[in-house]
């Protein structure tokens, strides 16, 4: 996951130069080796940049061509099998998984914590983990919004976009482990430069001080 987690920093270096259609392509490659950045594409469909739309979805393409090349068929349709078992578990209740669903599964089930087996969740905590993605999605979306002068060229990114989606796709995940963490360091550069160039007050500062420090313990210092 930490190749992942480097690799999925180049599409924003790419962004940054213009290149949407490389950037896109270079997200396409990941997301047939980890499905969930796939989420990272709706926002550019938001944000109707169709080259990045494009570009994702040839590399995404190529993968697939390329994997049915060197392993056959048979192991690329197990392997697909592989991803839609993953979206349909129902969720692991082990300590170390970060997301919603996980919390969800400490705080209101009797699952093994120690343990990495996917588990039944009750219909009551599949509810409320639905309700707080709607929820989330909602305010992330509200937060977006924008008067018309001041989104400039619809297609281009806004970095605290960027932000809220890469947060919203690690909590909606089935499972966000430790070194998921990783695609937390792009975040974390972006919010350091703004509140460096930026002036704020005390307390931004101190709540982003304790924000890294609880990353930094929990996720970063385990990869």
């Amino acid at each position: 996951m930490s190749c992942r987690g480097v690799h999925g920093r180049r599409p924003s270096l790419l962004l940054r130069r213009g290149h949407n259609g490389l950037a896109g392509l270079a997200l396409g490659l990941i997301v047939m080796l980890k499905f969930y950045p796939a989420l990272i594409v709706l926002y550019f469909v938001w944000r109707r940049n169709w080259a990045y739309v494009a570009g994702a979805l040839l590399g995404a393409a190529a993968m697939v061509v390329l994997s049915w090349l060197t392993v056959g068929t048979e192991n690329l349709l197990r392997y697909a099998g592989l991803l839609l078992a993953e979206l349909e578990a129902g969720g692991v209740a082990a300590f170390n998984n970060q997301s919603l669903t996980g919390f969800l599964l400490h705080a209101l089930t009797q699952g093994n914590v120690n343990g990495w087996e996917d588990m039944t969740v009750p219909l009551a905590v599949s509810v409320l983990r639905y309700a707080i993605i709607l929820v989330l999605i909602g305010a992330a979306a509200w937060v977006m919004r924008r008067p018309p002068e001041q989104v400039g060229a619809p297609a281009v990114p806004q970095d605290p976009d960027l932000v809220l989606v890469i947060g919203l796709m690690l909590l909606i995940a089935l499972a966000t482990w430790y070194h998921y963490y990783v695609w937390l360091l792009l975040p974390v550069i972006i919010i350091f430069d703004s509140l460096w160039l930026n002036p704020t007050t005390r307390w931004r500062l101190v709540a982003f001080a304790v924000a890294y420090g609880l990353i930094v313990v929990q996720g970063l210092s385990l990869i």
